[in-house]
């Protein structure tokens, strides 16, 4: 987990995968898949918690005012963070249900490897689609995303319980505001440490003063 604070374009997912595979004794290219999909759950998940908690919060009103501010239109900022989870999501599933058609789209790669690695690149990205055959299952996508929810709300209980500490009630509108704010402060900033940046995430878990997986 610590190896995303350090590594650049959230390669700690592969460290996770390779770790996960040598515990469970599992190909470490289908526990790269099952990541992956943990990943964009998550995500998913988080944009439900933000807009839950956009009915106690005018985040309309901030999402245009960081529109005005930064040149972008605000229904441009909300495409950038609802669109790549999304299409992620239905890009995993179209894979799981159709699992030939990613080695198709890598076929004019594979032409251009020797043989022995096209063969070796081929068993991983079976492996790998492998791994996603729990998008094919309904009640288990849906337990994911049950078990997702809770991890996120005890997040959001501790935010709220450091602004509590801080005597926040009155600046954010009483308890039930905070607990919107502390929704929402949740979902935004474990949204923009999921994102590929370029450097690890040890300035953003400073800033937010604590590291994100």
């Amino acid at each position: 987990y610590m190896a995303n604070n350090l590594l650049p374009m959230r390669l700690g997912e592969l460290v996770r995968s390779y770790y996960v595979g040598e515990r469970e004794n599992v190909s470490k290219s289908a526990a790269l898949a099952t990541i992956a999909v943990e990943r964009v759950v998550d995500g998913v998940t988080l944009l439900f918690v933000l807009v839950a908690a956009s009915i106690f919060l005018p985040v309309m009103g901030l999402l245009q005012d960081l529109g005005r501010d930064s040149g972008i239109p605000w229904p441009v900022l909300m495409a950038l963070a609802i669109v790549p989870f999304v299409s992620a999501l239905g890009l995993l599933t179209l894979l799981a249900y159709r699992p030939g058609w990613l080695l198709l789209w890598l076929e004019p790669l594979l032409r251009r490897m020797p043989g022995g690695a096209a063969g070796r690149f081929t068993g991983l990205v079976n492996l790998f689609v492998t791994g996603l055959g729990v998008l094919r299952q309904p009640r288990r996508v849906a337990a994911i995303f049950a078990l997702s929810l809770p991890v996120w709300l005890a997040e959001a209980a501790m935010y709220y319980t450091i602004a509590l500490s801080f005597d926040l009630q009155e600046s954010l509108g009483g308890a039930d505001g905070m607990a919107a704010a502390m929704l929402a402060v949740t979902a935004t900033s474990n949204l923009a440490t999921s994102l590929p940046f370029v450097q690890g995430g040890i300035v953003l878990a400073l800033e937010h003063g604590h590291t994100v997986a």
